[in-house]
């Protein structure tokens, strides 16, 4: 949950910061504001992206782990399709 904080963090500061410095930099001329705002939500957007394809599998994985660490096997693993994968003892 703590990284979940700390991205959400870093992205709204930057999009904020990209905002901010639109609105004070180019209060007149209409194009580069909108060049700016443009690359404030490609940035929300790439985020989002990076999000699911870093942090997700992330959390996933530290979430496996405490059910390890604290010896919960009655959850269900779901079958893995690689067929060289070892097996448990």
């Amino acid at each position: 949950m703590r990284t979940k904080w700390i991205f959400t963090t870093i992205v709204v500061f930057i999009t904020g910061l990209m905002c901010g410095l639109a609105f004070l930099l180019y209060p007149e001329n209409p194009v580069p504001f909108w060049v700016l705002q443009i690359m404030a939500v490609s940035t929300l957007l790439f985020s989002w992206f990076l999000y699911r394809l870093l942090i997700k599998p992330h959390l996933l994985l530290l979430s496996g782990m405490q059910l390890l660490k604290e010896q919960d096997f009655s959850t269900h693993l779901h079958p893995v399709k690689k067929q060289g994968g070892e097996p448990i003892d």
